[in-house]
């Protein structure tokens, strides 16, 4: 079971970053590759994916060529009054067996 906290693009794969109860950590599951999902009712993410959720991603690793261009993106505060999204439930992700 993985608690999902962000979709991650690095380059042409998308993945995404979840606290992976399985293995206790912090892992990448290439989007391509899960063949099916299970929302799972009634379950709370735990402590261990709502701090997972407040750091940085590992930094995307893209190939540069002579053609890659720099890009800066800036994005203005929330507007007041606006909540958030409400974080992504828990599910189960399989992939198909190696």
């Amino acid at each position: 079971m993985i608690e999902p906290v962000q979709i991650v693009h690095d380059g042409p794969g998308v993945y995404v970053r979840a606290w992976c109860r399985q293995a206790e950590g912090e892992r990448l599951f290439r989007i391509q590759r899960i063949e099916q999902i299970e929302t799972l009712p009634d379950v709370l993410r735990s402590q261990r994916a709502d701090a997972l959720a407040r750091t940085a991603a590992p930094r995307a690793l893209a190939p540069r060529t002579d053609e890659s261009i720099s890009v800066v993106l800036r994005f203005s505060p929330r507007p007041p009054g606006r909540r958030s999204a409400s974080p992504l439930p828990a599910f189960i992700a399989r992939s198909p067996a190696r």
